[in-house]
């Protein structure tokens, strides 16, 4: 079953049936917020439509051509122009993007692609790898942005900060760390090897700044453990058919910031009213 597929569409890659990280991502919320994730998957975003863009001047830019439309009119299938751009884009796995979407990732991507402690990490490999697994009898897939030749893999992010500790917030907000650490479990136990994981990450907006982390391994071990942890629920939800929410049948325990809390601790001298 471990199998690695760095020519599969991204077409084909969605259509198989498996469960992947985004996915498991949303078990954190909840197993209920899982089960509709799964079953009600959504159409790509404009954002993620420029995530991708990005991505291929980074690593494939000789294929930017093959993969995207520009159009600028409003997106309206009434409308006759919008009807041939969609007629181009059908049957292919090209998507739609605004000209100064494709300038903005154009510009990112050179500043990701020139880095110099990008240059080595993508000097050597492979883009947009499928890779396929099975955890306790279930499938589950991953595609992973950079695979190099020699042992190791790359995730390219965009975020509004580099700086580690804004960026550290986001990769812990976003579940990075599920996502990386079973992808790391999943690509060493094809290629036999230990997998180190590096993140490129690049801020949204002009002089897209950017910087390399190399990620811990105890983060990954941790984030590999919690994906693993929810995969053992789905497994258990699946058999009883029952998917709990954030509630879980529970009285909720009310969280206060711990800022508010320094607060409180405070004596104040408001005046309350009387009751």
């Amino acid at each position: 079953m471990p199998e690695l597929n760095p020519d599969m569409s991204w077409d084909d890659y969605r259509a198989v049936e498996a469960l992947n990280p985004s996915l498991l991502k949303v078990g954190q919320k909840s197993m209920k917020h899982l089960k509709y994730a799964r079953d009600n998957p959504q159409p790509p975003k404009d954002a993620f439509v420029f995530g991708h863009a990005v991505h291929t001047v980074v690593f494939e830019h000789h294929e930017l051509d093959n993969r995207f439309i520009v159009f600028d009119g409003r997106r309206d299938k009434r409308m006759p122009a919008y009807q041939d751009v969609l007629a181009l884009a059908e049957g292919t796995d090209r998507e739609i993007i605004k000209s100064s979407e494709l300038k903005a990732a154009v510009d990112m991507g050179v500043a990701v692609a020139t880095d110099p402690l990008v240059k080595p990490i993508i000097a050597s490999g492979k883009a947009e790898v499928s890779l396929f697994s099975e955890e306790h009898g279930v499938k589950v897939k991953g595609r992973l942005d950079w695979v190099c030749s020699q042992p190791g893999f790359a995730d390219l992010k965009t975020c509004r900060d580099i700086r580690p500790f804004a960026f550290g917030s986001d990769f812990y907000g976003y579940g990075y760390q599920i996502s990386l650490g079973l992808y790391q479990r999943w690509l060493s136990r094809i290629r036999g090897q230990e997998e180190p994981c590096s993140v490129i990450a690049v801020e949204k907006q002009a002089p897209y700044d950017v910087i390399v982390y190399d990620i811990p391994q105890a983060v990954l071990d941790r984030g590999a453990e919690q994906g693993l942890a929810i995969i053992q629920r789905y497994i258990e939800c699946e058999k009883s058919g029952e998917w709990p929410g954030v509630a879980d049948g529970r009285p909720g325990e009310f969280h206060v910031p711990y800022r508010e809390m320094e607060e409180l601790d405070e004596p104040s001298d408001m005046e309350l009213p009387d009751s």
